[in-house]
């Protein structure tokens, strides 16, 4: 049982607790402001807290903080940004605001020496797990659906992309459901070769290192990405209204992957306390579904609520942690705690965490 974003008292409070690790991050805007200016007090302020962490006998989850880019890395060459079929440029809010590294070589560069240079300053065998997603949230996914007035985004359109794209200049609603699936497995595929690269490149840097594989929302289910093509892509189905197509939630390929890779990785739910629809494939919650995936590969799991909801949400997260058998879960979060919004006090979390942990 962990804590995301404690503060250090909070870190106090728990240390006789059974919630035994916190998650810890800095945002890549404030470690490298300027290209290979590093910021050595944020750095500094970071051992520190994992210092503080460890000196309580807890244990520290990284996070890298890829989603907060300094705004150097959008004048990087090449088109920085994902672009969708109608031209719409991806701009987001605060942590979802992030560069195309799916596409993009110079992106991915720069993230290459940023990750780097964290790990040589802060020792990597001093973190239990690093939070890997490197997108929107820190999570694996495409940027939303609706943009800008337009559904059914696929944020495949930069030079970059289209260039090895199997049928160049494709759109949804157009063409055969030959060509429709064809292009929605590159689309897919993209973002698996995105999450590979990312984990090997963190494992060259925290070697064998748990890597927590953040898996965001609902998921593609069987079946939902073949109704939607012979419905034509108009945005007519359940798996396009929702965004699962459009963010690239294809989790069949992206769970395989960890294995695939050879890293020291976790299916990471982050939505544990997402409401069930019912018994089938289809209306399992999240982290059923990424269970019953995980164990074809013997991969663990562990996932986070989402935020909110008082201890109804905490007692349901810990029920499907224990019935999903969870490695682990995390806590949304001690700023949420602080200021009201957890409808939890830290009092209540502990005994949660030790209903958990027994």
């Amino acid at each position: 049982m962990g804590l995301l974003s404690p503060t250090l008292s909070q870190v106090s409070v728990l240390a006789t607790s059974s919630v035994e690790r916190v998650a810890l991050g800095v945002g890549w805007v404030n470690v490298e402001p300027y290209p290979n200016v590093f910021d050595t007090n944020v750095l500094a302020q970071l051992r520190n807290a994992i210092s503080f962490v460890q000196s309580k006998g807890m244990q520290v989850s990284l996070d890298l903080g890829l989603h907060y880019p300094p705004s150097w890395v959008f004048s990087l060459s090449g088109q920085t940004r994902f672009i969708n079929q109608y031209g719409d440029v991806w701009h987001g809010a605060a942590s979802e605001d992030v560069p195309n590294a799916v596409f993009n070589p110079a992106v991915r560069a720069a993230e290459v020496d940023y990750i780097a240079h964290v790990a040589d300053a802060i020792n990597p065998s001093t973190v239990a797990s690093v939070r890997v997603g490197g997108l929107l949230s820190g999570e694996l996914r495409y940027p939303i659906n609706n943009y800008n007035g337009h559904t059914m985004s696929l944020w495949m359109y930069d030079p970059a992309a289209q260039a090895k794209a199997p049928y160049a200049g494709w759109r949804p609603g157009s063409g055969t459901t030959t060509v429709a699936r064809a292009s929605l497995a590159y689309y897919f595929g993209s973002l698996t070769a995105y999450e590979t690269w990312l984990m090997k490149t963190v494992n060259a840097n925290f070697p064998d290192v748990d890597q927590q594989i953040m898996f965001p929302s609902w998921g593609l289910r069987p079946g939902v990405v073949d109704s939607a093509v012979a419905a034509g892509l108009h945005n007519t189905t359940g798996a396009e209204i929702n965004g699962a197509i459009s963010e690239g939630l294809e989790w069949v390929s992206q769970v395989k992957a960890i294995t695939t890779a050879g890293v020291n990785g976790t299916v990471y739910c982050t939505w544990v306390d997402a409401p069930s629809q019912g018994s089938t494939v289809q209306q399992v919650p999240p982290v059923q579904y990424l269970a019953s995936l995980a164990a074809a590969y013997g991969l663990p799991v562990a996932g986070e609520n989402t935020g909110g909801g008082g201890k109804a949400a905490l007692n349901l997260t810990m029920q499907r942690a224990t019935a999903n058998h969870l490695t682990g879960v995390m806590y949304m979060s001690g700023n949420l705690i602080d200021n009201g919004s957890a409808g939890i006090s830290l009092a209540e979390l502990k005994a949660g965490a030790l209903a958990f942990t027994g």
